[in-house]
């Protein structure tokens, strides 16, 4: 016997309703064994995860080669999208390996010889301290301060695992290779996967939605597809804002400590940017990670950054970031911190980058909800 649509629909609600009971047994009652589940999927399914996370960021960058191709007057679409496709990932490729081949060893450098030099780095600042007369106390706290932490044994034992992961990675050539090996397969894994999904993105899209409309009613399947639209693009806008945002804080960052001739300008650019992917607070750690820093090697120095951080980063935050992220997510500053909160006691610094667009769409739906609502009983708030 062939069912119908309607019956169809009310079969897979009984579904649903079926397999939630199931799997909220298994929650409440199973958790132990529901989780070691769940971590072992997410362990195997790790080339897929990271293959959509390349195809999400690779799909920015091949939405601007498109644009590109459409307004020099590309009217192929398929050539237009595979020449894009094939640029993006060429893209991608040169700056990774640009960074691995000359950003990242100048780095590893840096960080080594300031570990090796901050002893006397902020030895000579405590004598510094102790001279001035108004300083002369808590330069002495300072001091008990370094001496209860042990800071040089701390240092010490760094640079020795270091060493020690060096020596244990030189012998265990057998454990290193299949790591590397591994890694690769891995590797290929995803960057094929995230290759099918750029390359069948639109027929992909299709599919989806004809799933949706197959399995739900009209109206309901309208409003998934509308909040994937709406959640897809917050985490668009967000993320191609942010990215921009955090390389142009670092080439910032990098210039002014260039320009007053400071030391580790490469090491506090470059930490200074991946800390702007965290909105707002990681602006704030990068500035006072790299005034302090700073000051350690040159209070007058470090002085002048402060000023030069303090007015870009008012520039930066008048001007260049709501431009680039917040006029783009559609959320006030407020719900941005309330995502930070969320997501970093919930996922940690992953949860504080992701939970900015989720909160954005929670925020937007709401927003909807209200004036729909608002409207529906003829309410004017305005004059309330």
């Amino acid at each position: 016997m062939k069912l119908n649509n309607e019956e169809r629909r009310d079969i897979f609600k009984k579904l649903i309703v079926v397999f939630s009971g199931i799997g909220f047994y298994f929650f409440i009652f199973k958790f132990t064994t529901v989780s070691k589940i769940f971590i072992d999927l997410l362990i195997y399914s790790r080339p897929i995860i990271i293959g959509f996370v390349i195809a999400f960021i690779a799909n920015m960058v091949m939405n601007q080669y498109e644009k590109l191709f459409k307004y020099l007057g590309l009217k192929n679409k398929k050539v237009r999208d595979l020449v894009s496709m094939i640029l993006a990932f060429l893209s991608m490729l040169l700056l990774i390996t640009f960074f691995l081949s000359v950003v990242l060893p100048k780095f590893i450098t840096s960080v080594l010889n300031l570990m090796y030099q901050l002893p006397d780095l902020v030895n000579n600042s405590i004598d510094k301290l102790k001279n001035m007369p108004m300083s002369a106390e808590l330069g002495k706290n300072v001091q008990k301060f370094i001496e209860e932490v042990q800071v040089q044994n701390l240092i010490n034992k760094v640079i020795e695992i270091l060493k020690n992961d060096g020596a244990l990675i030189a012998s265990g050539t057998f454990n290193v290779v299949s790591r590397i090996f591994s890694s690769f397969f891995e590797g290929f894994l995803s960057i094929s996967f995230s290759i099918y999904i750029l390359s069948s993105k639109d027929r992909l899209r299709k599919n989806a939605k004809q799933v949706t409309y197959a399995l739900f009613s009209e109206k309901l399947a309208d409003k998934i597809v509308y909040v994937s639209r709406l959640l897809y693009k917050n985490f668009y806008n967000f993320f191609s804002g942010q990215f921009l945002e955090a390389i142009l804080l670092g080439i910032i960052v990098f210039s002014g400590i260039t320009i007053i001739g400071a030391p580790y300008s490469l090491i506090l650019g470059v930490t200074a940017g991946l800390l702007n992917l965290i909105p707002y607070i990681g602006a704030l750690v990068g500035a006072v990670i790299s005034t302090v820093l700073i000051s350690i090697t040159s209070p007058t120095k470090g002085l002048i950054f402060l000023v030069y951080i303090i007015v870009a980063q008012q520039i930066d935050g008048n001007y260049i970031y709501p431009k680039l992220v917040g006029s783009k997510v559609g959320i006030p500053a407020i719900w941005i911190m309330v995502a930070i909160t969320l997501g970093g006691a919930l996922m940690g610094i992953i949860g504080m980058i992701i939970f900015v667009p989720l909160v954005a769409t929670v925020y937007v739906l709401v927003r909807e909800y209200s004036k729909k609502k608002l409207i529906e009983k003829q309410i004017d708030i305005s004059k309330k």
